[in-house]
C-alpha cells in the first residue's frame, strides 16, 4: 500500500527557509538540513535523527532549537 505522504506538507517553503537548507547542503552540513527542512515542515527532527546529532545540532545552531520547539 502507498501512502500520500505531501498530504501533511505545506504547499510551499518560504525562500529564506530554503536558502538556509541549500546553503547548508553546499557547506557540508547535512544534518543541519535536514534538522531545517524537518522543522520548517512541521515535524520535529528529534525523532527523525540520532539523539546526539541532534543535540549537537542544538548545542551548535540555536535556530533549530527555536524552529522546533
Amino acid at each position: 500500500m502507498i501512502h500520500d505522504t505531501t498530504a501533511n506538507w505545506p504547499s510551499e517553503l518560504d525562500q529564506k527557509t530554503i536558502n538556509e537548507v541549500i546553503a547548508a547542503i553546499v557547506d557540508g552540513k547535512y544534518s543541519l538540513a535536514c534538522a531545517l527542512f524537518l522543522s520548517s515542515t512541521g515535524y520535529n527532527p528529534g525523532l527523525y535523527m540520532p539523539y546526539r546529532t541532534y543535540q549537537r545540532l542544538r548545542r551548535s545552531y540555536g535556530k533549530v532549537a527555536e524552529k522546533v520547539s
